[in-house]
């Protein structure tokens, strides 16, 4: 079996999905919460959020799933048994970003966001499979969230401290090689398929805030090669871009 098959990636079968498939009113999950912010009042209108994914000193994540999409599958999946239609439901989870709440840390957290959402969705010109993707955002003056695709294998600092042995010189290797070509788009537009040549009308861009934590890792795209069982590295987390 290979190293870094789906088996050691955190696995998105841990959702609460069964908790959320039973309500046809579930707007915030299984979490609760004391006051939901304005913010993620807003995004429930159009999702169904599953459980908490994680909370940093400026932002809060969520895992959710469209309420279009949702209720399509749970309307045709009635007869069909619980894994399919759990399966279902799990090819459509994204993750979402609020910013922080609490007051000591609002501004710089509403900063940070509209930040992210701005570069992402403004600043640069095309996406890259080494840089999180824009799935959808709103930002106002009351209002920021930010959807990117939930990727199930977590963080690099966290797959590290949940699984040592797996990090081995291949893996390091593979980890700093995707790296780098997130950083070189970011830098110059250089991507492996112009041949790594840098690009004069490219925004050059920095990350600003580059460690273990803002490295996600997603189950491997068809790949050949030395690094073929290896998860893909992405780089996430733009607010102080």
């Amino acid at each position: 079996m290979a190293l870094f098959s789906e088996y050691y990636i955190r696995s998105p079968d841990k959702e609460p999905i069964n908790d959320f498939v039973g309500s046809e009113d579930t707007i915030f999950g299984d979490h609760k919460d004391a006051m939901p912010s304005s913010s993620r009042i807003h995004f429930s209108k159009t999702h169904y959020e599953v459980r908490k994914l994680g909370a940093g000193a400026f932002a809060d994540v969520y895992v959710a799933v469209p309420k279009s999409t949702a209720n399509k599958i749970r309307s045709r999946g009635k007869g069909t048994d619980l894994t399919t239609l759990y399966d279902s439901l799990r090819r459509h989870l994204v993750a979402v970003k609020f910013s922080q709440p609490q007051e000591c840390y609002a501004n710089r957290a509403e900063e940070q966001l509209r930040n992210e959402i701005h570069v992402l969705t403004q600043v640069l010109p095309e996406k890259h499979e080494r840089i999180v993707e824009a799935l959808g955002s709103h930002s106002t003056s009351s209002i920021k969230w930010l959807t990117t695709p939930y990727l199930s294998g977590g963080d690099v600092e966290t797959f590290a401290s949940l699984h040592p042995d797996c990090l081995t010189t291949a893996f390091v290797c593979h980890i700093a090689i995707q790296m780098v070509e997130a950083l070189a788009f970011l830098a110059s537009g250089a991507t492996n398929d112009n041949g790594m040549v840098v690009r004069d009308d490219w925004p050059c861009t920095v990350h600003g805030d580059i460690h273990l934590g803002n490295m996600l890792l997603r189950p491997a795209t068809d790949r050949t090669g030395s690094f073929s069982n290896f998860p893909d590295v992405v780089l996430a987390d733009f607010g102080c871009a």
